[in-house]
């Protein structure tokens, strides 16, 4: 029974191989077609409110698995790439026929690296980092960072056109809608460059992109050396590869399982009983430092590291255990958190997700707002939302149907202002300045 499973199984394999070949064999020959023109878009700044109150469409996409790919050797040599991911080794098994050398930008050298990189055992390599995805809880970003990683490691500096045909080439094996674009002008294709061209379920601010077919396509997140001027263009294509039909979620429903380095910051509290210390993890830290300017609800509904949750949850114990009712806390919770870690505006148009804002000097009211409804959701299990004002954001939180002062109805809840850059510290409140008729209600996701 067992020897005619395994035959079964072995001939599923076998399927699944051959099937893949086939749609690189297709693939690598409509590569070799000349590709087309598109333009190269401005980034996008966060939108302006308009005077409706709007709620947000945000929501956890449904996770889809990787491509699975079987377990089978083709009995290669393969060479260990290690890997440092933010305090963190990895290793990586490769073909080193996966290391190829493009000697043009033409179409048709695009096409016979394609064509290399898929007659290497790359599925020994997916497999690795499919491993690594499961064991550490990586997210689509750490994915792509991590790729790009291996790439750095594989292709020397001045070889980006191999990193960018190698990332493209192993993310839509697993299954991501990337597609290769080349800079420059058709008459001279050679001064270009590839660059990833890579869909998102959430907006990017301030990064350059091209329409294809109605879906917008970013340009390369990772890289900060490819500048584009106004009429600049891209030469892509419209077809996806066969197996590649995802695109890259930002959200964060669980927090990368990393080893880390614990950072500490002290806490002056006006309240002596709620001194302490708010213990961050660094490599945390470190990776949603390389996050591109995203949404704010990608912000809003990533979970504290348990480091910064166990050390909140010392430092408001008092809080926690008060015989006050939750306006009363909220209260006392906005006066701890104003006198705790000090505002002002910064220029910078960059969100900071909660685990980061302890340990900056100055924090605005976008990053105010994020890291207070984390801790009010996370510590005095409270419902909260952001209100996004022109130009301003606070949180929301619900207390109870009866509280007066500035609310949104939200799914059948009033959610007051309860504003941490503000110096009332007071739930309700609202600043005089802001303009109130112009509000997006940016909801917790469950």
């Amino acid at each position: 029974m067992d020897s005619t499973f395994n035959a079964y199984v072995d001939r599923l394999d076998d399927e699944f191989i051959d099937y893949t070949k086939k749609m690189d064999e297709d693939f690598y020959k409509y590569l070799e077609q000349e590709w087309t023109a598109f333009s190269v878009l401005e980034g996008t700044e966060r939108t302006k409110q308009s005077s409706d109150l709007r709620i947000t469409n945000a929501s956890f996409t449904p996770d889809k698995d990787d491509l699975s790919y079987p377990a089978k050797s083709q009995n290669t040599p393969y060479n260990t790439i290690s890997l440092n991911f933010f305090e963190n080794r990895f290793s990586v098994r490769i073909d080193p026929l996966i290391i190829i050398k493009l000697k043009s930008l033409s179409e048709s050298e695009v096409a016979k690296g394609w064509k290399a990189l898929s007659e290497s055992d790359f599925v020994r390599t997916i497999l690795d980092i499919q491993s690594i995805r499961k064991q550490f809880n990586l997210n689509d970003w750490a994915i792509y960072y991590l790729i790009n990683d291996l790439s750095n490691k594989l292709f020397s500096e001045n070889e980006e056109n191999n990193k960018s045909l190698f990332n493209s080439f192993i993310l839509t094996h697993i299954g991501y809608d990337i597609k290769l674009g080349r800079t420059g002008r058709n008459t001279d294709i050679d001064k270009g460059r590839l660059v990833l061209l890579m869909p998102f379920t959430s907006e990017i601010f301030n990064q350059n992109r091209i329409d294809i077919q109605n879906k917008i396509y970013y340009i390369e997140p990772l890289s900060k050396q490819i500048t584009f001027k106004k009429d600049d263009k891209i030469y892509s294509y419209q077809k996806n590869f066969s197996l590649a039909n995802r695109d890259l979620n930002l959200h964060i429903k669980r927090n990368p399982s990393l080893v880390s380095t614990i950072i500490q910051r002290k806490i002056n509290s006006p309240y002596i009983e709620m001194n302490s210390h708010i213990r961050c993890t660094k490599a945390l830290v470190d990776f949603y430092n390389t996050y591109p300017n995203t949404e704010l609800s990608v912000y809003l509904n990533t979970p504290l590291s348990l480091e910064l949750k166990k050390s909140l949850d010392i430092a408001l114990q008092p809080l926690k255990v008060s015989p006050q009712n939750n306006t009363e806390k909220v209260d006392k919770l906005l006066k701890w958190f104003y006198h705790s870690f000090s505002y002002k505006e910064d220029a910078i148009e960059k969100t900071l997700f909660a685990e980061q804002t302890p340990l900056e000097r100055y924090t605005d009211c976008e990053d105010r707002a994020i890291f207070f409804a984390r801790i009010a959701k996370e510590i005095l299990n409270l419902d909260v939302v952001l209100f996004e004002f022109d130009k301003h954001v606070a949180t929301g939180i619900y207390l109870d149907n009866k509280q007066t002062g500035y609310n949104k109805i939200f799914k059948g809840k009033k959610y007051m202002i309860c504003d941490p850059s503000s110096k009332e510290c007071k739930a309700g409140y609202v600043m005089e300045q802001l303009d109130k008729n112009k509000v997006s209600v940016i909801p917790f996701i469950q």
